[in-house]
Order: structure tokens, then sequence, then C-alpha cells
């Protein structure tokens, strides 16, 4: 089975890639699943083997999510006009404020395993551990700022910068001192470091979007020198070497092989658990990110307990894939989370879910892509900022599908109705 979903991929990919279209979804989609197959069936350093079932759901998911993108291709029409989008500066202060308060507050819980010597891991752990004092001296106050601001907005603001960067806002400098300054409040308060992983990801993406013709010009200027070629040559040398040198960190490899084939394995346990449980989510888990904060808003305003089919069937699940970790090989090595874009669909409806959910994201990715190749980016600020924060959720597709977590949705919505304004008086010709 892996092998024939691998052939079905790699058609795909031949019909939708070529050079115009390397930074395009579905090419990105398609390309990182048929790389989690391949090494999940090579099955190295005693990895669990997945059945048939988790390949069926992936590449069901696969072609769900290709029958989308091409469904909208052929149908969307684009608008002779758009009016201009900009970002509204008093939200993103408000946000920045409440947060950099919330940060530091947490901080100041860290502040004595820092002082001690303690390092990142340790904090890290005392973060994923809800008896921690992270956790007992945060009051409702306090762990609804962080649900509804902070989180949300530590997604998001990465994206606001590099746009506010590559645009040449006047803001930029400003935005960059609120970056720095967040980001290390954030590594401080519980040890992660994915704002600068997904700064740094966002920063180099809307660069290439907003510089397109400016890179593809530079590049072919750099391949015509004698100088540059010789660069080039001695750069690949060195990764090589470097690479070499790396073959003698077995665990560093390792890890790094389980991160992109361990995928099908979790899915098949947490799959097997959704059939034997045989209580399906109705499209709740996979929207949970967005009805998780409205049912915690409705149960503290009223003081009433959480509706119970959704917590037993949807959030004890999806909580389940964080605290249990499960053997992902035969010496039992073990992972918790990614459980895949895929499982969330499965929960909420077996294989049509699957189908049905991953055919919105397709027309929902080729929608945005096509919003941006077609206009202005400079004009349409909000589509282009919306397209980099959709992309991230491609990327992290083999994770878990991020519209069922809160921080993300949360994100996708303030972009969309709150970050950013319609200058309603000016309307840009298009086509």
């Amino acid at each position: 089975m892996p092998i024939l979903c691998i052939l079905i991929n790699i058609v795909i990919l031949s019909i939708f890639f070529h050079k115009k279209n390397i930074v395009n979804p579905l090419v990105i989609f398609v390309g990182l699943w048929t790389i989690i197959i391949f090494l999940s069936y090579c099955k190295y350093y005693n990895l669990i083997a997945a059945s048939d079932k988790s390949y069926i759901a992936i590449e069901t998911g696969v072609i769900g999510f290709v029958f989308g993108y091409f469904i909208y291709q052929k149908i969307f029409i684009p608008k002779a006009y758009s009016i201009p989008t900009s970002i509204n500066y008093i939200i993103v202060y408000f946000f920045f404020i409440v947060s950099i308060y919330s940060l530091v507050k947490d901080c100041t819980n860290t502040f004595s395993l820092i002082s001690s010597g303690g390092d990142l891991s340790e904090i890290r752990s005392m973060a994923q551990d809800t008896s921690s004092i992270l956790y007992s001296s945060r009051s409702n106050l306090d762990n609804a700022i962080k649900l509804y601001f902070v989180n949300p907005f530590i997604i998001f603001f990465p994206i606001i910068f590099s746009y506010e960067y590559w645009n040449n806002g006047v803001r930029k400098k400003v935005f960059l001192i609120f970056l720095i300054l967040l980001s290390s409040l954030k590594v401080l308060s519980d040890g992660s470091r994915s704002i600068i992983l997904y700064s740094i990801f966002h920063f180099i993406f809307i660069g290439f979007l907003l510089n397109k013709q400016k890179i593809q010009d530079k590049i072919r200027e750099i391949k015509n020198t004698v100088n540059s070629k010789l660069l080039i040559v001695v750069a690949v040398f060195l990764l090589i070497i470097a690479s070499i040198s790396r073959l003698g960190d077995q665990s560093f490899i390792q890890n790094i092989y389980y991160y992109f084939a361990m995928e099908p394995r979790m899915l098949d346990y947490w799959m097997t658990v959704v059939d034997n449980n045989n209580s399906p989510g109705f499209g709740l888990a996979s929207i949970n990110g967005i009805i998780f904060p409205l049912i915690y808003l409705i149960k503290n305003i009223f003081s009433i307990n959480y509706p119970s089919y959704w917590y037993q069937n949807v959030f004890l699940n999806i909580n389940d894939t964080d605290k249990i970790w499960i053997d992902i090989t035969n010496d039992h090595t073990t992972a918790n989370a990614y459980v895949t874009v895929f499982w969330f669909p499965y929960l909420d409806g077996f294989y049509f879910g699957i189908i049905f959910i991953l055919m919105i994201l397709g027309i929902c990715s080729a929608s945005l892509h096509k919003k941006v190749n077609i206009y202005n980016n400079t004009v349409c600020a909000k589509e282009t900022v919306l397209y980099s924060l959709f992309m991230q959720g491609i990327i992290m597709s083999f994770v878990r599908l991020q519209f069922a977590d809160t921080s993300y949705a949360l994100a996708f919505v303030y972009i969309i109705f709150l970050v950013f304004y319609k200058n309603k008086n000016k309307s840009i010709n298009i086509l």
C-alpha cells in the first residue's frame, strides 16, 4: 500500500509541479506526505510498521486535498478590482501590551529556576507540568488572557512583522524590537523555541512573496559571476562535509528520522482508539480551535459544565493525544502528539470526514494561493499574511490539523476580522 500511495503522489506532483509553481500549498503538501510515507515504509531504527489502514487514510486525505484545490482552480473568477487592506496598529499595540504583561508575570515564576542554573529543558518541563507553579499561580483572568490574547498573538505577530519589514512599513524597526522582546520572554517563560522557528519561516516566506521578481533577477545575476559559482561550489562542499560529520551523531539522525517517519504509526494507533469508541465528533474536532474558546467563555460566564458529548468524545480524545505516550519502535521508544492532519477529520466522520475536511483545506489553499499570485501583495496585505499562516499549517500537517489548535485558529480569526482594515475609499484595478 505505501508504494501505491507514493506512485499516486508522484503522478500528482508531475502534473502540478513546475518552476513557477514551487511555492504552492498543493506541491508542498503532497511532497511532504510522499516523503513521510516513504520514510515510514523504510522502517529504520526498529520503527513499528503501520497498517494499510493508516496509509489509506493518508492517501484519502491527499486526494481530497488535491480534488478541492483543483475544483477551486477551475471555478475561480478573479475580481477586476481589489480594496487595499492595512494593518490596524492600535490592535497590534493592544495585543503586544497584554502579552508582555502576561509573559513577564510567567517569567517571575521561572526566574528562580534560571537563577539557580536551570536550563531551557527544565523550564520546558515546568511548562508541561500542569501542577507546576506556572499554572497554580494563575488566576482565571490570567488563563483567559493567555487563551484569547497571548497565545494567538505569538502565532500571528511574527507574520505581521515580516510583512511590515518587507513592505518597508514605517513601524518595521519598532516591530523588530517588539519581536525580540516577545521572543525572549516567550523562551524564558516556557522554554519553547517555536516562536523563533516560525519567525524565521515567515520572514523568508513573505520576503519571497513580496520580492519574487527581485530575488529571481538577483539569482540570475549571481549565477553569471565566476566568484559566485566558486562560492556555491565551496558552500556545497562544506555542506557535504558537515552532513558526513553528522553521521557520527546517531541519535541526532535517528530523532530526525522519527520526526518524519512515525506519523503513520501514530495515526494508526489513534485511529484504532476512534474505532473502538465509535463516537464521531461530527465536525467539532476539526474546528476545536474555534469551538473551545466559545465553550470556555460560556462555561465561565454562566458557571455551567462543558457539553458532555463534546467533552467526552472530542475534548478528552484530543487531550489524550498529548498526554499519552505510545511506542513507536519495537524497543519501546515513545512519542506523543503527531497524530497528523488526518486524525481530526477521522474523529469527526471517519473516512468521509477525511475527504470532506481535506477537500475544504484544498479549496482554501487554492483560494489564498490564487489571490496572492493575481493581486498585488502590497495591496492585499491581509491575504498575504493569511497565506503565510496557512502555509505554516500545511507544513505542520504532520503534527496535527492546525485549526483544531486554539492559538492557531484564533490567530486566523483575528487576522481576518481585527488585525486589518479595508481602505474603502480606495480601489485598485487588477485586470
